[in-house]
């Protein structure tokens, strides 16, 4: 009877039980946090990027977690992170962590975020998807603009890139630039998921550099490029790439087509720096003073480079360009192979990497990487031709370039409408009396139309000099103008 009775209270306590509901455990936020903060602003809480990753820190009862509404992220070991996109100014989120048992026992918290877009350093810029982001990009308070092509995309090669993520980021330079030079904006970062990645060519990218910069030294101004592989820092020590640029003196802005790969750090240097060829020797006047401006501002932009040796082995001496020889103030002649350089680098032609594989000329192999496809570049361009040697097409990289030379290729590289022929030649032959003879005919047309059109000049009445030789200053001279028309400075 006792056993029975056991039984049936037994029954009863566990029916008793199973009716008896247990109080659900609450799913709480114990703490959050998110990166690319500033503190001790007016604000809260303050943002330097566009898109932030907000950690969530909840209870082990929470089921999942709301961020404006939508569950995003992953859990890790009681960890929620989502990643967030912010506009300007103030925004408000909100965070809901849900109960495993859904009875409505959530914990709810709004917070205040104030995105600051500006130039700042810390600062980021994310685009989650290249291929359908808008074609003009200006981000960091207009510190930085990226203008696309129209079909643009992060690649792989010849393939469209698994990953179109691409970042921005402001760095403060805080090294110590090389001799000559100063930083004059911030560092910024443009990379990808890859270093393998690449992008269409042709982009542009404006940088915004220190309104305290004279507008009278707006020649001296470039952007220097380093590699994505180095740090921002370290990038410009040594190894960068010089850009040029166009400047904008009215908006503070400088202006760079990119040809190669975009990726990488940017920074907006003044080359700061002189050259004695300018000057007088002893009581002499310099030859090339007046070219002084184009000359500079070439260097400044990487497009032309003092020379170490003249034409026959003679050093350049320390503080010369190479433009005059000190003593005799003898003008320095431009080489072929200079002229095939600066023509490449001024006007942005997109350089032929590959040319250097089947090269077009068999006397240009002892040259460096870069020559080589430079004149490659040049030549497959159309502003340069080879003339038959004993092994096959020669380019001359040191020959001399003459003033008929010249012409043929500045109208080349102007891209320029040539005269009738005929009506050319008679032209030259009246206002060239002197040494008319001395002109080969097919180039009448191109010396016509680099006269007409201010690329080469004349010095004596009744001569042209088709054989004397083009100077460094006066290329000089005309390629500033080429660049300058094609807006390049």
């Amino acid at each position: 009877m006792r056993a029975r009775f056991n039984l049936l209270l037994s029954i009863c306590a566990a029916f008793l039980f199973v009716l008896i509901p247990v109080p659900a455990k609450a799913a709480t936020i114990d703490n959050w946090s998110y990166e690319c903060g500033v503190p001790n602003t007016e604000y809260t809480y303050t943002a330097l990027s566009n898109v932030i990753t907000l950690t969530i820190d909840v209870s082990s009862d929470t089921e999942k977690v709301l961020v404006n509404g939508e569950e995003r992220g992953y859990w890790d070991d009681g960890e929620y992170a989502a990643d967030v996109p912010l506009d300007p100014g103030e925004n408000e989120i909100k965070i809901e962590a849900v109960d495993e048992l859904s009875t409505g026992d959530n914990d709810t918290k709004s917070i205040l975020i104030n995105y600051l877009q500006d130039n700042i350093a810390g600062s980021r810029y994310i685009i989650k998807d290249l291929s359908k982001a808008a074609v003009q990009q200006e981000i960091f308070g207009g510190g930085l603009k990226l203008e696309l092509p129209e079909q643009h995309a992060v690649m792989s090669g010849e393939t469209l890139a698994r990953n179109q993520k691409v970042e921005f980021k402001v760095n403060r330079p805080n090294v110590q630039p090389l001799p000559g030079e100063v930083f004059v904006s911030n560092i910024f970062t443009f990379q990808c998921a890859s270093s393998n990645y690449n992008i269409s060519p042709e982009t542009k990218i404006t940088l915004k550099y220190n309104s305290q910069i004279s507008d009278t030294e707006h020649g001296r101004l470039t952007i220097m490029r380093a590699l994505p592989v180095l740090t921002p820092q370290l990038g410009f020590v040594s190894g960068a790439e010089n850009l040029g640029g166009a400047v904008n003196t009215v908006n503070n802005t400088i202006t760079a087509v990119l040809t190669g790969n975009p990726f990488g750090h940017y920074v907006v240097v003044k080359k700061n720096g002189d050259f004695k060829d300018f000057y007088k020797q002893g009581y002499v006047h310099s030859p090339v003073a007046w070219s002084r401006p184009c000359v500079l501002t070439l260097w400044a932009k990487g497009v032309m480079s003092p020379i170490e040796h003249y034409t026959g082995g003679a050093d350049v001496p320390e503080n010369y360009f190479g433009l005059v020889k000190p003593g005799t103030n003898k003008e320095v002649p431009v080489t072929r192979k200079e002229l095939a350089c600066m023509l490449v680098k001024g006007l942005h032609i997109k350089k032929d990497v590959q040319a250097v594989l089947h090269l077009t000329y068999t006397d240009i192999n002892g040259l460096s990487m870069m020559e080589k496809i430079n004149i490659e570049t040049a030549s497959r361009s159309g502003f340069f031709s080879g003339q038959p040697g004993e092994k096959g097409m020669e380019f001359n990289p040191a020959a001399k370039v003459t003033r008929e030379q010249a012409a043929v290729i500045f109208v080349r590289a102007a891209n320029l409408p040539l005269p009738d022929s005929r009506q050319a030649e008679k032209a030259l032959q009246q206002h060239f009396k002197e040494d008319f003879n001395e002109i080969e005919r097919w180039k009448c047309p191109y010396i016509m139309s680099a006269l007409q059109h201010g690329l080469i000049d004349v010095e004596n009445s009744g001569e042209f000099c088709p054989g004397a030789p083009l100077t460094r200053a006066k290329a000089a001279e005309t390629v500033y103008q080429l660049v300058k028309s094609r807006e390049y400075l």
